[in-house]
């Protein structure tokens, strides 16, 4: 039951980030900004959590887990709750930035707690569970947000939110041990060339799903001509896929290692690329449609199943470095969120809505590059032995 209840807390912080993405036409028509400076909400709140996670994770590396997790749900709490209130679009940029910042600490938290929970052998599986919070945060939580900004308003959507940080809370509180700090072994903050490349490979899977994932309630709206239902609709196709890369990517872990990330990030570049000719052009419905449907099958399934590959490679070869790497994985994933909403944004702005899945599938070639790279690497190592 406590590892279950872990899941709860990447559900509610990545909702914090996130829950209004389906709703940025609106509440940029009613802030009087365009849709790529509301994207900037999301950005601050990924790049806030980006920049502060190693560093709050190094100076509390030493302290209990839940007495730390429990103030940092409550501020999630607090932060949701007063941005339904926020009078305008500094004051809420503020507010999400403050809340990335103060939340970064929440999944590395609940993965530690998580692996001290479970014997050594389990731990893998451990995470993973913890980690499908995130899945669950883009089926579930999302559209739910983007349902009662659509029924309600946009602020309704952050109410969503802070409902689901409070239920994190009671939670955690409720059913996670203190379980005292565990020591910290000499070493346990190096890199190695490989490790590196590992955490490159998270940021740029992550900064190319997002590219699109910021801007995806526009984008389902220049497509289908839809909006709220449509997209929540589109939301809960994206979490079950991203659920099913989950899968995937136990399966590939346990079989080809890291050796299959090369084929991960192909996916993922085709799967924002077909996206391109129908944004680009004016199509009939059903192949904006199709468009949509191979996009959500191949896509997020493709970079969701790069997490426990790149997971499982870290913890086969970071030795005492571990915990530390695990801890900068989480902020590579903030890092590429925040990149991805950034440069999506950037590429609206000049090409239009196009723009932005092309641009998602060029940093998802990138990634492609990197992954045949580390394989390189691992061949050449073989072959010393």
């Amino acid at each position: 039951m406590p590892v279950i209840t872990l899941l709860s807390v990447p559900f509610a912080f990545l909702l914090g980030g996130f829950v209004f993405s389906g709703l940025l036409g609106p509440l940029a028509a009613d802030l009087g900004i365009s849709v790529s400076a509301a994207g900037l909400l999301q950005a601050g709140y990924a790049l806030g959590c980006a920049f502060a996670g190693p560093f709050l994770a190094h100076w509390t590396r030493h302290r209990r887990k839940k007495p730390l997790l429990l103030p940092v749900l409550g501020s999630m709490v607090l932060l949701n709750f007063a941005s339904i209130l926020a009078p305008g679009f500094n004051e809420l940029l503020f507010l999400r930035t403050a809340l990335g910042i103060t939340g970064a600490l929440s999944l590395p938290l609940a993965v530690s707690i998580a692996v001290t929970l479970v014997p050594p052998e389990q731990r893998g599986g451990a995470i993973a569970r913890v980690y499908s919070g995130v899945a669950y945060a883009l089926m579930l939580g999302m559209p739910a947000g983007s349902l009662a900004g659509d029924w309600l308003g946009w602020r309704a959507s952050f109410g969503v939110a802070a409902l689901a940080s409070a239920v994190a809370l009671v939670l955690v509180w409720r059913n996670v041990p203190d379980i005292a700090a565990q020591p910290v072994p000499k070493g346990s903050a190096r890199l190695d060339a490989r490790s590196t490349g590992l955490l490159a490979s998270t940021y740029l899977a992550f900064g190319a799903m997002f590219c699109l994932v910021g801007y995806i309630g526009p984008v389902v709206t220049s497509l289908t001509g839809g909006t709220g239902t449509h997209v929540a609709l589109f939301q809960l196709g994206v979490g079950l896929s991203c659920l099913a890369g989950l899968i995937l990517g136990a399966r590939i872990a346990a079989t080809l290692g890291g050796r299959g990330l090369a084929w991960l990030f192909a996916g993922i570049a085709l799967g924002l690329a077909v996206l391109v000719p129908p944004l680009s052009t004016n199509p009939p419905l059903l192949v904006n449609i199709l468009a949509l449907v191979v996009s959500v099958a191949l896509a997020p399934v493709c970079q969701f199943a790069t997490a426990p590959v790149v997971q499982g490679s870290l913890a086969a070869t970071a030795g005492p470095s571990t915990t530390f790497v695990l801890t900068l994985n989480s902020s590579m994933v903030y890092l590429g969120q925040g990149t991805g909403v950034l440069l999506g944004g950037t590429a609206i702005s000049f090409g239009g809505y196009a723009a932005a899945p092309l641009t998602g599938a060029f940093v998802a070639l990138l990634g492609l590059v990197v992954a045949i790279a580390l394989r390189s690497g691992t061949a050449r190592s073989l072959s010393r032995t």
